[in-house]
């Protein structure tokens, strides 16, 4: 986003813009100040810019969730070590037990 006190680089422009005088608006005023193909340009810009901020929020979600699992996983694994092994070792040889009946 541009910040509200950025200042203009002069000489920046095309070579046939350089007596172009730019102003930054809002989009609404925007929408309400531009006709045809220059109001699709802009909204065409806009309308990727917003799916470029939601899809950039949305990785950063999803990134954060996999570090969660991640980290719960490991914290699962500590414990599971901590206790002297994992539940598939302890349970060798108790396919047919009937927990319900003690055995």
């Amino acid at each position: 986003m541009i910040g509200k006190d950025a200042v203009r680089e002069e000489n920046t422009g095309m070579e046939d813009e350089q007596n172009f005088e730019a102003h930054i608006v809002k989009y609404d005023f925007a929408m309400k100040a531009l006709w045809g193909k220059e109001k699709m340009i802009v909204q065409k810009a806009y309308d990727l810019w917003r799916y470029t901020v939601d899809a950039e929020a949305d990785i950063k979600r999803m990134e954060k969730q996999c570090e969660e699992q991640i980290r719960k996983e490991e914290e699962s694994k500590t414990v599971v070590e901590a206790s002297g092994g994992d539940n598939a070792q302890d349970m060798e040889g108790t396919e047919n037990t009937d927990v319900r009946r003690g055995g």
